[in-house]
């Protein structure tokens, strides 16, 4: 009997060990399974590795590729806006010396005829006048004279008016072609 209890027990110790086996082998066979997927992603990462070198690679000569067409552009746009600031400052000075002969022509035609015009009419009055009312002449001779010192005023007011005008379209012109 001692020798079926020992007997016993070695089969419930070979139970145990035979359970402790068969964990042991479910563990074993999972971490085989964990191994072969970590081969294939180690081989799979590998595969995406390579192609993101390549790709890199591809990415850097085309981002080269636009940097050196992007200094091209750059270089010929440069060029071109020195060329158009040369032309526009050109066209500028034409432009204000145009303007300016324009305007003093133009200021000298109507201070002439405003002269004359002045003239012609203080004649004309003072002629009829005389005719009209002799007593009242000389009141009339000063206001007459008082008009065509108006007059004067009035020309050179013109002229500062021509000269104003002058330097405003030149202050404009400028200010249009510098936000050009």
């Amino acid at each position: 009997m001692a020798d079926l209890k020992k007997l016993d027990d070695i089969v419930n110790q070979l139970d145990i060990e035979s359970k402790k086996l068969k964990i042991f082998h479910e563990v074993y066979a999972e971490i085989e399974k964990i191994k072969g997927d970590l081969e294939s992603n180690i081989k799979e990462l590998e595969t995406y590795s390579e192609k993101l070198d390549k790709s890199s690679s591809k990415l850097d000569k085309e981002a080269k590729s636009l940097n050196d067409k992007l200094s091209e552009i750059k270089d010929s746009i440069l060029q071109k806006v020195e060329i158009i600031e040369e032309t526009n400052k050109k066209f500028q000075r034409e432009f204000d010396s145009d303007i300016t002969s324009k305007l003093n022509k133009h200021s000298s035609d109507i201070e002439v005829t405003i002269r004359a015009e002045a003239k012609e009419t203080s004649n004309s009055i003072e002629n009829s006048l005389t005719k009209l009312l002799p007593e009242q002449l000389n009141e009339i001779k000063t206001t007459l004279f008082k008009v065509v010192d108006d007059n004067d005023k009035l020309t050179k007011k013109i002229d500062l008016l021509s000269l104003g005008v002058l330097v405003v379209v030149g202050i404009l012109v400028y200010k249009f072609f510098i936000n050009i």
